[in-house]
């Protein structure tokens, strides 16, 4: 019985899978060439939870975009006139011993800044 237990818990630990959300806003930009250029790539903001037997907080879509904003400089009143492109999200939620779930939501963009 034991045994059995063990296997099962053993299979189920490391399980994990990956969704994602189709959220939008479109805002409409004219990027011309020679108005801006590229000064970051793949720069990512994270929000990540930790729940066991599914208690606990839940990783948040505006942390993640926070700490991207955060990381691209946007945040900061001394930067120049910068912008997100080619945002992209993903969510990941991983099951250790069917007991643990590490869940992560992850945006990704690269960053212009304005030239003119």
């Amino acid at each position: 019985m034991i045994a059995a237990l063990f296997c099962v818990l053993l299979l189920a630990g490391g399980c994990a899978s990956s969704a994602s959300g189709l959220h939008s806003q479109a805002t409409q930009v004219q990027l011309r060439e020679g108005n801006y250029k590229v000064v970051s790539e793949s720069v990512h903001g994270t929000s990540t939870s930790f729940k066991v037997f599914g208690i606990g907080p839940s990783a948040t879509f505006a942390e993640a975009m926070k700490n991207l904003r955060a990381k691209a400089l946007l945040l900061d009143p001394d930067s120049k006139p910068r912008a997100l492109i080619n945002v992209t999200q993903d969510e990941t939620f991983t099951l250790y011993f069917g007991i643990v779930m590490v869940s992560e939501i992850i945006f990704t963009a690269d960053v212009i800044e304005w030239i003119r």
